[in-house]
């Protein structure tokens, strides 16, 4: 009598926290759908993601993750519009210090940045060359949206944050995944020309 109950107490539980998991992953997606609805597509982004990782496995996951594959596309695309157009550097530099000097100007035009730096000497000039923005749509679950890789593997977040545009290096994409920096991360703050 003692194992009935027992293998009937597991039984209720474990069915019970399958109702529970369901209900979050549906509060998850009702957010995220009440967040289109608004045009919010970031924090939409969010809670899908947050969505599918409650369980990847069930119908709901596998909408959440159409979903995110979705969004990560046109979120992607409507950042690299809202950058497009003439930047100048305004400050640069790394984790170590920075220079408020204007080393040059940017242009953003669909997915292609062109870079022209003041100083023609500038190592600058070697380390980032004019290149195609890649969307880096694959691995959006486990990075940001706002970050792009170079032509020279370089990974970069390009973000914009109160009407100035921001370039941080994260790292350079090789053969067995990505390579991160922690310290010396270059950046560069720009303003609309």
């Amino acid at each position: 009598m003692k194992y009935l109950v027992l293998i009937l107490f597991f039984t209720i539980s474990t069915f019970s926290q399958d109702i529970k998991n369901d209900s979050i992953q549906i509060n998850w997606i009702n957010h995220a759908n009440l967040c289109l609805n608004f045009k919010d597509n970031i924090n939409a982004f969010s809670s899908f993601k947050n969505a599918y990782l409650e369980n990847k496995t069930n119908d709901l996951g596998s909408l959440a993750y159409k979903k995110l594959d979705s969004l990560n596309r046109v979120i992607k695309l409507q950042l690299l519009n809202d950058i497009s157009g003439n930047w100048e550097i305004n400050s640069s530099g790394s984790n170590w210090g920075t220079s408020n000097d204007k080393l040059g100007l940017i242009n953003i035009k669909d997915s292609l940045i062109f870079f022209k730096f003041y100083d023609k000497d500038s190592s600058l000039n070697e380390y980032l060359k004019n290149s195609k923005l890649e969307l880096s749509l694959d691995d959006f679950l486990n990075y940001n949206y706002e970050e792009f890789t170079f032509d020279n593997k370089t990974i970069w977040r390009i973000y914009l944050k109160n009407d100035k545009l921001y370039f941080t290096e994260l790292g350079k994409k090789t053969e067995e995944g990505r390579s991160l920096m922690v310290c010396g991360n270059f950046f560069m703050e720009c303003i609309r020309k």
